[in-house]
């Protein structure tokens, strides 16, 4: 039987452990110097993975600022689903409609 049920919870672990490693990278490199290859060997995966769930750079650094700005808008305890909509409204519109939502 396949797993099909579990897909959603593995895309959500694989993108967390890639923009985990994107706050990462930016810090050391830069956000503009950082290429897709660093990112995915900090990561510990191929860069056909970090395409998997970016189209590309651009949509990788937008995806990465949304959830950087929703964290800092996000209260302890409080939902994030509402601030999130808001910032992805602002926040390079466009790129996140070629990748995942």
């Amino acid at each position: 039987m396949p797993r099909r049920w579990l897909r959603d919870e593995q895309t959500e672990i694989a993108v967390r452990r890639i923009l985990e490693t994107v706050s990462k990278t930016f810090v050391e490199r830069g956000a503009f110097r950082t290429g897709m290859r660093e990112i995915a060997g900090a990561a510990g995966c191929s860069r056909g993975t970090v395409y998997r769930y970016f189209p590309n750079r651009e949509a990788l650094r937008a995806e990465w600022l949304v959830r950087v700005v929703v964290s800092l808008l996000t209260l302890p305890g409080e939902s994030a689903g509402a601030e999130r909509d808001l910032v992805r409204r602002f926040v390079a519109p466009g790129l996140l409609a070629a990748g995942r939502e």
